[in-house]
């Protein structure tokens, strides 16, 4: 059986519905984005943001994303 694979990524959740910050929309709804899809200024916008709740998250990796060899 194949391992799975984890990607790191960041749950956000707005305190307000509506907020955007870093070209991302986020509402009361937790918004997850693998940290391979954000540079490291929108890292920084996202984290920095009093008007967002931020958690690091591991997900599991999309069939789509395995690695080629």
């Amino acid at each position: 059986m194949a391992s799975v694979k984890k990607l790191k990524a960041l749950s956000v959740v707005s305190v307000n519905e509506g907020f955007r910050r870093a070209g991302y929309s986020f509402g009361r709804k937790a918004v997850i984005i693998p940290l391979s899809e954000l540079s490291k200024e929108q890292v920084v916008l996202i984290k920095g943001e009093s008007m967002l709740v931020v958690s690091e998250v591991d997900i599991e990796a999309a069939a789509d994303d395995k690695d080629v060899e």
